[in-house]
């Protein structure tokens, strides 16, 4: 159960950081999303802001206290509590060891899971707060999805590049590569203005609300100073 839940936040991870890649040093994006859960594994039933943060250096998601970051340069996950000054860790490599570290049955088992993105395009489109979306079903661990993919967004392009960077750094690491979906989301042609994922009979909606580029500090893909280091929560 450990291992799963670890995998299902490294899949969070992915689908969060194909939302756009800034080639300038200084440069990136920011953008808020209204997100609301029903039934969803690890996730509270209700209402919540997103606040997202994308450069070169990181992604960092922001929600009611609890934030979020993967530095892309160590390819580690920080959970950061600013209440407490603490934060836990998760690096993709040691991820990778444990499932390789795994006797062949529970091994395939785990493969099995996760499986790889299945996307069907349709011809389905939308205008969703301004921008005009078309629709793809996506399928992905466990996870069945709508993605409304706008072309529209001045930061759709930025978000492809980011996409096949953050493929070919996992690819690098054949159990990793399985569960690429930043691979899968570098061809959707935009920027995911909403999805919608089913999940073991729960749902989660997101909708982008706000975006725009910006200049971001490097300091907010890493830990702040002071903070004590703690065990993942179970």
């Amino acid at each position: 159960m450990k291992m799963v839940k670890r995998l299902l936040t490294a899949g969070w991870i992915c689908t969060w950081i194909i939302a756009g890649w800034v080639t300038l040093a200084a440069a990136g994006i920011y953008w808020e999303s209204s997100q609301t859960s029903q039934g969803m594994p690890g996730q509270k039933d209700g209402s919540k802001t997103l606040k997202s943060y994308l450069s070169e250096n990181g992604s960092r998601v922001e929600s009611e206290g609890s934030i979020m970051v993967f530095n892309i340069k160590n390819g580690t996950m920080y959970q950061i509590d600013p209440q407490t000054q603490t934060y836990s860790e998760m690096s993709l490599q040691a991820l990778a060891d444990q499932m390789s570290a795994m006797d062949e049955g529970a091994s395939a088992a785990m493969q099995k899971m996760m499986g790889s993105p299945e996307v069907v395009p349709t011809q389905e489109t939308r205008t969703i707060n301004g921008y005009k979306c078309k629709k793809f079903m996506v399928n992905f661990m466990m996870a069945e999805s709508e993605y409304w993919v706008s072309a529209d967004i001045p930061a759709a392009r930025e978000a492809q590049e980011l996409g096949r960077k953050m493929a070919d750094a996992l690819s690098q690491n054949p159990m990793l590569k399985q569960m690429n979906l930043a691979a899968m989301l570098a061809d959707l042609g935009g920027f995911p203005v909403e999805t919608i994922v089913k999940m073991m009979g729960g749902q989660m909606k997101t909708t982008l609300t706000k975006i725009e580029q910006k200049k971001l500090a490097e300091n907010l893909f890493t830990v702040p100073k002071g903070y004590k280091k703690v065990a993942p929560a179970q």
